[in-house]
């Protein structure tokens, strides 16, 4: 029996060639679709699945308070938060402190003899804690002692072999210089294997903290939230009432008592840490219409061609055939097209999946994954996706009359279009959703991209801070200034402690004369030439005066949003006021208000910024004269002459630099990857869906068929017709239009949520898609209709 079926089925998917044609190419290109978008979601969504006590974890995220009820919310937190609720609460049994330090420059030398020295900006301080709480693979050393010595750190694989040529490096010793050049010698205590890319513990040096006095770093202890905590919990159902016990136990000590501010702690799951964004989840949901347009397509071009065998099921019937044979039949002709299919998908994933990989820069499952089961899972859900839409016309066709059957093919069989149309305007609905999608999303990227940064980025080499000791520092930062300014390639140099898209800038609270609290900023240090060479206009004031540094040293240049939250009514009336640093008590007089600028990502607001004169260290930005020259050559003797000099004044660092439109492309290098991601699986959904609505056409025109004839013999010319098709799927278009255009601006209004800078909706992003609907819609129509519209009559009555 079961040969029979598959021999019968076989022969009807080569008989019906363009109909097992459109059919298999909607199944084929749909699930490979989803597979490879279920690859790449899959890489996130299983970030840091790899610890062992994953559910038991949580981050310490806090909301503070103050005495007039501003509130300000952080997922960092005090340095004392975290040892204190390990010694205070049972049920906390592990405890670590996460803190990125900054860029360091590393030495080492290898067991050749050779120095090895970089910049390294993933070296992180935690605690000994650390180790026993997240599951990282040990090569070499005991991963419950690494770190319990001062003086310890645990290096990457990567990292290993970058120092000293091998993993096995126990015992070696290498040295750490920070900015103003404080040297730290470690001793490698341990080698880990590379963590994977999806983590979000991205490192590549772990140095312990003990005998670090972190109390010192947070200006006494409780000023100032910046040490991310993670504590491992006994069972994770007491998080809920652990934060509640740890906000009464730290908003009573004497710090926040004086200053009458609440301290509200909140324990944020690792699962919660590693979820979706919102984009992702959008594309996940991009995945899940797929899978949905697919199975509808099958669903309704079964169904439409199922009308043309009412005779052959007819005949079975009267031969003694029943309904469960029937159905069989139809399963096993879906399970052999599925079958097929699958072959099809098999090989497009084969060939598209390096593509997609290196355009997501290998954020993608391993093709074969072993230790997360998504590949079988997927390929149950699809299988069972295959039973339920061949369900729906198997058991369609098995309700109707023998007598039905054997009557014009089944299609005068009483059966209520209800459920197509209702799949129609779906199928319509999912396509509006889409087609506002991605024009949505394409008018905010093309605003990213479009929006002036505020600053001139252009041609901007950047040379890293060296980490040089305090002794004879602003000698030094001077001559390598003086000399690489006296180049022909260098129109202008300056240096601060920070650049544009690196780092914002230290926070620091200034307080205004008058003002009654303190408005949180971020302070930077610039030199004389800094505004001049990012071509930053001041709009009131003037900038730090060249050569007048004991002047410049209380002086301070502020943004036009630092002027506002000051309480400032324009820039003009911000200059010479005395603003205070409440870390340091310093007093310095405004002298000059600069235009804002976007010295972070587009993602965030602009923050106040306050610019404090300070030419003795820091990055070193070089703005090149390379009109006429900016060949590859040219540009590769200036970073050659860069090198010479900086090595001549800076023998002992390494020379580190980039280019800051680079950084700023790198910056949006997601975005553009999320639209050219979710633009292709857009087309892809619009192109299936389309296969589904040609498939409808078919069935209408199936079910149709008699009266289209009678209309034809009663004068209606092919134009009617072809109207008359047209005109029933508008309506379902128009009612789609009505239901999709809410969803989309929900789905939508919460990933521009995002930015803080962003498009609004106007009528264009409803208006043309729609347009774009109905084009799309007459298109696919136009086959079909036409072709009935064409009949001749005479052949559809003399089947009745």
């Amino acid at each position: 029996m079961l040969q029979h079926f598959l021999k019968v089925a076989l022969r009807r998917l080569l008989t019906d060639k363009a109909f097992s044609f459109i059919n298999l190419i909607g199944l084929a290109i749909g699930i490979s679709a989803v597979f490879l978008l279920s690859k790449y979601l899959g890489f996130h969504m299983t970030a840091d699945d790899f610890h062992e006590s994953k559910k038991n974890l949580f981050a310490i995220h806090q909301t503070l308070t103050g005495e007039e009820g501003k509130v300000d919310f952080s997922t960092s937190t005090y340095h004392g938060v975290g040892p204190l609720a390990k010694d205070q609460f049972p049920e906390v049994i592990g405890m670590s402190r996460y803190l990125t330090t900054g860029e360091a420059l590393i030495n080492a030398i290898n067991r050749k003899g050779e120095r090895r020295q970089f910049n390294e900006r993933n070296v992180v301080e935690v605690d000994p804690d650390f180790l026993q709480m997240f599951t990282f693979h040990f090569l070499h050393g005991d991963p419950q002692s690494a770190l319990d010595k001062p003086g310890s750190i645990v290096l990457s694989e990567s990292m290993a072999r970058k120092y000293f040529g091998v993993e096995d490096v126990l015992g070696q010793t290498l040295t750490t210089k920070k900015t103003w050049g404080d040297k730290e010698t470690w001793t490698v205590t341990g080698v880990v294997e590379d963590y994977p890319e999806n983590s979000i513990f991205q490192f590549d040096c772990l140095q312990s903290l003990v005998g670090k006095n972190l109390a010192e770093r947070d200006q006494g202890g409780w000023s100032y939230p910046a040490f991310r905590s993670y504590i491992l919990l006994n069972k994770p159902s007491h998080a809920a009432a652990l934060s509640e016990k740890m906000s009464s136990l730290i908003t009573g000590i004497d710090e926040f008592k004086a200053e009458q501010e609440r301290v509200d702690f909140h324990l944020a799951a690792l699962a919660d840490e590693t979820s979706l964004t919102n984009s992702q989840k959008l594309m996940a949901l991009v995945g899940l219409i797929l899978l949905l347009i697919t199975w509808i397509n099958y669903t309704n071009l079964s169904s439409a061609k199922s009308l043309t065998r009412g005779k052959e099921f007819g005949v079975r019937r009267v031969l003694g055939s029943d309904r469960t044979q029937l159905v069989k039949q139809f399963l096993y002709e879906a399970l052999l097209l599925y079958v097929i299919a699958l072959v099809a998908v098999a090989t497009i994933v084969v060939a598209a999946y390096p593509l997609l990989y290196e355009l997501s820069g290998g954020q993608m499952l391993p093709m074969f994954e072993v230790e997360t089961p998504i590949n079988w899972m997927l390929l149950l859900f699809l299988l069972v996706g295959a039973m339920l839409s061949s369900t729906y016309p198997s058991f369609s066709v098995s309700r109707f009359s023998i007598t039905g059957l054997l009557s014009s093919n089944g299609a005068s069989n009483p059966e209520s279009p209800g459920f197509h149309k209702f799949l129609v305007v779906f199928q319509f609905t999912i396509s509006v959703i889409m087609l506002i999608g991605i024009a949505t999303i394409y008018r905010q990227m093309q605003f990213i991209n479009n929006q002036e940064v505020g600053f001139d980025l252009e041609q901007m080499l950047i040379l890293k801070s060296p980490k040089d000791k305090r002794d004879g520092k602003w000698e030094r930062m001077r001559s390598f200034k003086n000399e690489l300014g006296n180049q022909p390639f260098a129109t202008s140099v300056a240096s601060s402690t920070t650049v544009p898209l690196w780092w914002p800038g230290s926070p620091t609270d200034f307080r205004a004369e008058g003002l009654s609290e303190p408005v949180r900023t971020v302070l930077l240090g610039a030199d004389a030439a800094y505004f001049t060479c990012y071509d930053l206009d001041l709009v009131a004031g003037q900038g730090f005066k060249a050569g007048q540094h004991k002047a410049n040293d209380s002086r301070a240049i502020v943004n036009e949003t630092a002027t506002r939250k000051l309480g400032y009514a324009s820039p003009e009336q911000a200059l010479h006021q005395k603003i205070r640093n409440q870390k340091t008590d310093e007093e310095l007089e405004i002298i000059g208000v600069v235009q804002d600028h976007h010295h972070e990502s587009l993602r965030k607001k602009i923050q106040p910024q306050v610019f404090q004169f300070n030419p003795y260290t820091g990055f070193v930005s070089v703005k090149l004269q390379l009109k006429d020259r900016a060949g590859l050559e040219y540009l590769a003797s200036v970073i050659e002459s860069t090198q010479s000099i900086w090595h001549d004044i800076y023998p002992d660092q390494a020379f580190d630099y980039y280019f800051l439109d680079e950084r700023f492309s790198d910056i949006y290098r997601k975005e553009r990857l999320f639209q050219s991601v979710f633009l292709t699986f857009t087309i892809l959904s619009v192109v299936i869906t389309f296969l589904g609505i040609f498939g409808l056409s078919m069935f209408i025109s199936l079910r149709r068929r008699k009266e289209i004839g009678v209309r034809k013999v009663l004068g209606a010319t092919p134009l009617q017709i072809f109207l008359l098709f047209i005109h029933e799927f508008l309506r379902k278009a128009g009612l789609a239009l009505l239901i999709g255009t809410p969803i989309a601006y929900y789905i939508l209004t919460i990933w521009l949520s995002n930015f803080s800078y962003r498009i609004a909706f106007n009528i264009w992003l409803l208006v043309l898609p729609g347009l774009a609907l109905a084009l799309l819609t007459i298109v696919s129509l136009s086959f079909e209709s036409v072709k009935m519209a064409r009949v001749n009559p005479i052949h559809i009555l003399k089947e009745e």
